[in-house]
């Protein structure tokens, strides 16, 4: 759980998102509150627990920028982001192949501790480092 902002927002401001790694893929998702703890059966709704808002992949990420103070942030620039609505499907290798200049797009991660921090850039740079042949530009600023 972490505070997250990213540039489509709209003018919003920071909001409550998880954000999960899987494989080579970032997802940013929506956690239902209320849900939580209580089975779909019990709650008489259908709304999941959680729900994806957006995702990228790792592999897209052109620098990662670490804020340690006064705040734990941490911004991306990606080269695409992928909305939800598509994110799983097959539309989006065809999307990709004829895009012909990416866009880019910044998410700005703010966490609650230096641990979890720490340990999302540790484990971002290495999923990088497995999938390209070079290091994930990365700056650091204190």
């Amino acid at each position: 759980m972490l505070l997250f902002w990213n540039d489509n927002s709209g003018g919003e401001s920071w909001v409550a998102r998880s954000i999960m790694v899987v494989e080579e893929y970032m997802l940013v998702c929506i956690e239902n509150f209320p849900q939580f703890g209580t089975f779909v059966a019990d709650s008489g709704t259908s709304s999941p627990y959680y729900s994806l808002h957006s995702g990228c992949t790792i592999r897209d990420i052109l620098e990662m920028v670490i804020e340690l103070s006064p705040v734990r942030c941490v911004t991306l620039t990606f080269a695409d982001v992928l909305p939800a609505t598509n994110f799983f499907s097959n539309k989006i290798k065809k999307e990709r192949q004829l895009a012909e200049t990416p866009n880019l797009h910044t998410w700005k991660l703010k966490w609650y501790s230096d641990d979890a921090l720490l340990k999302f850039v540790a484990l971002v740079k290495a999923i990088y480092l497995g999938l390209k042949s070079s290091p994930l530009p990365v700056k650091c600023i204190s």
